[in-house]
């Protein structure tokens, strides 16, 4: 039900996701990747949500050490404490212990079924005449859930209320 649309338009791949966490997740960040023989190195930088005015001038600071660093540093900084202890020296630093990406989408039946109610039932009944049944693709995990045109109709019990729900009153 919900999607975030950003432009991908910027002249390195570091600059489009710093682009995206600006205007989707309305996080100031800075990043800096590093490619040679094969791997990629970075460091994400990220002003904390609870952060005031008064902490304008160290995140100044911060990013133009980030941007300042030569590709080694940013290499050295991304393998662990020491590297980062060198680049941001005059920092307090609290580093958090890693964890390993996954993928992982939060997208179930359930939640498909929600969305097609929220649709609403002549938007179902259009989509059954034109294919002869209901076809949702999730956009993050491109997994495909289809419904039957009983399956899509049991949606919408007679009286009008959503399954397991009191009607809405306007």
């Amino acid at each position: 039900m919900y999607q975030g649309i950003v432009t991908l338009e910027a002249a390195s791949v570091a600059t489009m996701i710093e682009h995206y966490l600006a205007t989707s997740e309305q996080v100031a960040s800075k990043l800096v990747l590093v490619a040679s023989d094969g791997e990629v190195a970075g460091v994400l930088l990220q002003r904390m949500p609870s952060s005031h005015h008064a902490d304008d001038e160290t995140w100044a600071r911060v990013s133009r050490a980030l941007a300042d660093a030569s590709p080694g540093a940013v290499v050295a900084a991304a393998a662990g404490n020491a590297g980062l202890a060198s680049l941001f020296a005059d920092d307090d630093l609290r580093v958090f212990a890693p964890v390993a990406p996954r993928f992982e989408c939060g997208c179930s039946r359930g939640r498909v079924e929600g969305a097609l109610r929220v649709a609403g039932r002549v938007e179902i009944e259009e989509a059954l005449a034109a294919d002869g049944q209901v076809e949702v693709v999730c956009e993050f995990c491109a997994r495909r859930y289809l419904f039957s045109p009983d399956q899509a109709r049991a949606l919408f019990p007679a009286d009008g209320a959503a399954a397991g729900t009191a009607p809405t009153r306007h």
